[in-house]
């Protein structure tokens, strides 16, 4: 399994998708305390007659909300555009049959992938999180901001749920465009269930539409906890069930 990882991560830098995602999570640590600091000025420019002493004055809150509505997404969206094609793209082309042959346990190509893009993720939103957290600490005076640390992990929690879901279907449609239809109409299905009143609490949805409510202090961790128990299920039954699939998949 490590040296199959190890081929992975080779790859990916080779084909510049590490890089490609380094960077553009970078640009979004830089851009979300900028864009609040700057976001009076672009109202004036935009909007005739708009008074400046009128507009409240930016945040450390504004940043965070900024650096929240950005990775949720824009972020999210480059990552499972990002990862579609991880398994899909080696199922088309057979690359694995040569390496199974020669011994490598399936469970193995599951796993190694599904730590590549966890790691990968993870390394992502560490880099944008500490920009933003330079920045804004620079540009904007220091405000309580209560479960800052809550909010970023079920971010993250939430990225890895679509990148286990991205594998389990990955084994099971054979195309990245499929892999893509499939996961938008899950995040559909989640905000259909998020209209309806009283699913707050365990529609894993939640883990990224109520950061700034736990910034403000307008929601407790404890409400959601049901949806972090959920997602958490969720990405393990969709690992393993991804697993037991390439598991019995003719290739």
């Amino acid at each position: 399994m490590i040296t199959f990882l190890k081929k992975e991560w080779v790859e990916h830098q080779r084909n510049y998708k590490l890089f490609l995602m380094l960077i553009i999570f970078a640009l979004f640590g830089f851009m979300s305390p900028l864009i609040a600091k700057l976001t009076p000025l672009i109202m004036e420019i935009v909007i005739d007659g708009v008074d400046l002493t009128t507009l409240p004055e930016p945040t450390a809150l504004d940043s965070w909300g900024q650096f929240f509505k950005n990775v949720t997404q824009t972020g999210l969206i480059f990552l499972v555009v990002l990862f579609s094609g991880i398994l899909t793209s080696d199922l088309s082309k057979g690359t694995l049959i040569i390496l199974l042959a020669k011994g490598l346990p399936r469970w193995c190509v599951i796993l190694a992938k599904g730590l590549l893009m966890i790691s990968l993720w993870t390394l992502s939103l560490i880099l944008c999180f500490g920009i933003a957290y330079t920045y804004t600490v620079f540009l904007f005076p220091q405000i309580s901001l209560p479960h800052l640390s809550f909010a970023l992990f079920c971010l993250w929690l939430f990225g890895i749920l679509l990148m286990s879901l991205i594998l389990i279907t990955s084994v099971i449609i054979t195309s990245n465009y499929l892999v893509l239809i499939v996961i938008g109409l899950f995040v559909a299905g989640l905000l259909v269930l998020n209209l309806f009143p009283g699913t707050l609490s365990f529609n894993p949805l939640s883990l990224i539409t109520q950061s700034t409510a736990f910034l403000t202090n307008l929601e407790k961790p404890s409400r959601i906890f049901p949806a972090v128990v959920i997602t958490i299920i969720t990405i393990t039954i969709s690992l393993g069930g991804a697993v037991l699939s390439f598991n019995k998949k003719q290739l």
